[in-house]
């Protein structure tokens, strides 16, 4: 099934939202995605249009991803058009015949495509993974099922199968790659995220034959979903609660002075600490008073609107007055440098604006709206300044402009556009961070001052001494978290333990792959390492 310009379009607007909405992303174990062969990759749902948008920008190997749309959105035309070249598989799910159901999706990957679906069926915000539905599992053994009863044949579709009848070259069994997305805070502007890849699930013929056997087809389907399951929980942070997640994210802020530690392990440290702190009949009486007093703690920031991290950065001290002078100084220095980029995405901000507030108890929708209307608002605005720029250009020429001169004075309007975004996007995270201490510093009164001070300090006295307990004991989450081989083992056990600037920011990971398609670099790491040098 060919991509068409349609499904390039969205692919750059989507990776040019996501690098300016998201502070960083990283990629784990991208070798473990095979770079050729028919592929279904399955990924948790957190965010409706975010999540799609994220596995399509950062597939390895500069892959592309096929989506199931219902094929009643292809009766017209002109959209049918715009959702096949954009790769999109019509299904129809009134059918109870599988192969039927199937058909476009076979053809796809007997042309050894990828299909990327979501086997929790919609998207939630729970603490951990609460619901697996076995469509995915369906998918792939009717696959191996056609695979072996049909081999190399196709439907014929337009398009799904390019108007083929035979697969061109030789087609494989296909595989499942589990892929984690994890959002360090996914309703935050800024936050950071991690995409991580499991290792590739292959059907084994025993599995495939019991499948094929008359009344053994749901067992065969149950044992295929259990193993997508226990990697899906394995790629992803899962908590039994939320207060249980809460304190995990506080604790996980007293370690790492940045929020969230070594971007490429956060999975695997978060989940650790939830092990810690999941409550159990035979937790210690330390760890569960600590725990009590992280989520006390959580509450107080919350009803702040601020993070242990901000409070942190503006109250090294008790004395509120000074700091809240010594942040107003700070905007004062940066704001007047950042206020004239800031002024050119009003629009931007606007449309992010009004989108968080479209839906605003659904956290799961927050974050796309906000990315979707701030794209649309800011691309809408992209013409006009172009025009005013050119007019800029051009005023001075009289009735002597011709059309040379009005293409390079359209070249460089695209350009300053272009130079105005990037310039705004290096300078937003120290000017929209110092106008979050300064609203913090006003909102925070000296008896609520206090109030925090003493739950913090309590908190961090506390977990120092459990620290000790927990590596006296050989703690297992406690040894992992600590010393996981790219982290050196803290000397002295104190807050933050260790930054996450351990490693040099531009040394590569250990599971750098040099195979990866130039797209998936983050340009804006790129310029930043650029400042750095």
């Amino acid at each position: 099934m060919p991509f068409g310009p349609t499904y390039d379009i969205i692919n750059t607007l989507a990776r040019w939202s996501l690098n300016s909405y998201f502070s960083a992303i990283v990629i784990s174990n991208p070798h473990e995605v095979p770079p050729t062969g028919p592929l279904i990759v399955a990924a948790n749902h957190w965010n409706m249009t975010l999540d799609p948008a994220m596995l399509s920008t950062r597939m390895p190997h500069g892959r592309r991803l096929h989506y199931w749309a219902k094929n009643t959105l292809f009766k017209n035309p002109i959209v049918n058009f715009i959702l096949l070249d954009a790769g999109n598989i019509p299904v129809d799910r009134t059918t109870r015949n599988n192969q039927l159901l199937f058909k476009g999706t076979f053809d796809v990957l007997k042309l050894g495509e990828c299909v990327a679906l979501f086997p929790e069926g919609t998207s939630y915000t729970e603490p951990k993974i609460i619901q697996m539905k076995d469509g995915i599992a369906w998918t792939a053994l009717e696959y191996a099922k056609n695979l072996r009863l049909t081999g190399q044949e196709l439907s014929g579709s337009a398009g799904t199968a390019n108007g083929q009848r035979m697969a061109p070259g030789e087609v494989q069994d296909v595989k499942v790659i589990v892929c984690g997305l994890n959002y360090t805070d996914k309703t935050r502007y800024r936050a950071a995220v991690q995409v991580e890849y499991s290792s590739p699930i292959t059907l084994d013929q025993a599995l495939v034959d019991r499948f094929m056997t008359p009344g053994q087809e749901k067992s065969a389907v149950k044992e295929l979903i259990r193993d997508i399951e226990l990697r899906l929980r394995s790629v992803t942070v899962n908590a039994d609660d939320w207060e249980t997640l809460w304190s995990t994210r506080i604790l996980r802020d007293f370690i790492w002075s940045d929020g969230f530690g070594p971007l490429n392990n956060y999975r695997e440290n978060m989940q650790q600490l939830v092990n810690i702190m999941s409550l159990k009949e035979d937790m210690p009486a330390t760890l569960k008073n600590l725990r009590t007093d992280l989520i006390e703690y959580h509450h107080q920031l919350t009803a702040v609107g601020t993070t242990h991290r901000e409070f942190t950065q503006i109250h090294p001290s008790r004395s509120a007055r000074a700091r809240l002078a010594v942040e107003a100084g700070r905007c004062v220095l940066l704001w007047p440098f950042f206020l004239p980029f800031a002024l050119l995405h009003i629009p931007v901000y606007l449309g992010a604006f009004f989108g968080s507030r479209l839906q605003p108890g659904e956290p799961e929708s927050m974050d796309q709206n906000k990315v979707v209307l701030g794209l649309f608002s800011g691309l809408a605005m992209v013409p006009i300044y172009v025009i005013v720029i050119v007019g800029m250009l051009l005023r001075g020429a009289g009735e002597e402009w011709d059309w040379k001169r009005l293409v390079v004075a359209t070249i460089v309007g695209f350009a300053t556009v272009i130079v105005m975004h990037v310039v705004h996007d290096g300078m937003v995270d120290g000017a929209y961070g110092a106008w979050r201490r300064l609203r913090t510093c006003w909102r925070l009164k000296e008896e609520r001052l206090d109030e925090l001070w003493d739950l913090r300090d309590r908190c961090l006295d506390a977990w120092v001494a459990i620290q000790a307990d927990l590596q006296a004991n050989n703690h297992p989450a406690f040894q992992k978290l600590f010393f996981h081989p790219d982290l050196a083992a803290p000397s002295r056990l104190q807050s933050p333990v260790f930054s996450s600037s351990v490693a040099h920011p531009l040394t590569p990971p250990a599971d750098f792959d040099p195979l990866l398609d130039h797209h998936l670099v983050d340009e804006k790491s790129l310029l930043k390492c650029k400042k750095t040098l």
